[in-house]
This record gives structure tokens, sequence and C-alpha cells, in this order.
């Protein structure tokens, strides 16, 4: 009857205790956690991307509307914007001399400031 007590290495069943089964849990939550955030900022910061890449379009197009516009008239830009889908470009317009202007242009993005481009044309007269 002892010997039915006795538990030996070939009746001993195969298989994963608890805390294995816990343990590779613990590890395999850690590691998903840790993919799924770094997924989350990957995608936040292709979205400044894009929005960077469509502040630069706009900032490109007003300066070279600045570009074409005859020097005379330029004064009459001084403090206009222009908004397009989310940005809006500021014009500043300032004497640096005799016949000459300085054209500031500042685009940001309306939902987040901190997303902008500047670009600075200085234009003298013909």
């Amino acid at each position: 009857m002892e010997d039915a007590c006795v538990r030996t290495d070939e009746t001993r069943e195969r298989g994963f205790s608890l805390l294995e089964v816990a343990l590779s849990t613990v590890i395999l939550g850690a590691v998903l956690i840790g993919t799924l955030g770094s997924l989350s900022v990957a995608a936040i910061g292709q979205r400044h991307d894009g929005s960077r890449v469509e502040s630069q379009l706009l900032l490109s197009r007003v300066m070279e509307e600045l570009r074409a516009t005859a020097f005379n008239s330029l004064v009459s830009y001084d403090g206009t914007w222009i908004e397009e889908g989310r940005h809006r470009a500021d014009i500043n317009v300032s004497p640096r001399g005799p016949g000459l202007l300085k054209l500031s242009v500042r685009v940001w993005q309306l939902e987040n400031e901190e997303i902008e481009t500047r670009g600075v044309l200085l234009v003298t007269s013909p």
C-alpha cells in the first residue's frame, strides 16, 4: 500500500504548472503593451508629418503669390491671412529701408498651434 501513495517520475503528469502559465501571461502582456504603445506613437508621428507637409505646401503657394505681386501692392497684404483646410497663413509686411520690404509668413495648424512653418522673403523695388 505504501507504493500507491509514492509518486515516481514515471507516474508524474506532464504539463505546465500554474506558476509557469501566470509568468508567461505576464511576459506576453508586457510585450503586447510595448508593441501597441509604439504603434500609437508612430501613428501620431505620421499624422504630424502629414500636417507639416500641408503647412509647407500652403507656405509655398503664399510665397509664390507674394513674389508675383507688384512691389507697390505688397504693403496691402500686411496683417492679412489665408485659411485653407486646417491651416492658416498669417502675412506681415514691414519696410526695411528705402525700396526694401520684408515679407514674413507664418503657417500654423488651427487645432495645434505647435505645428507651424515660417518663411521670409525680402523684396526690392524695381
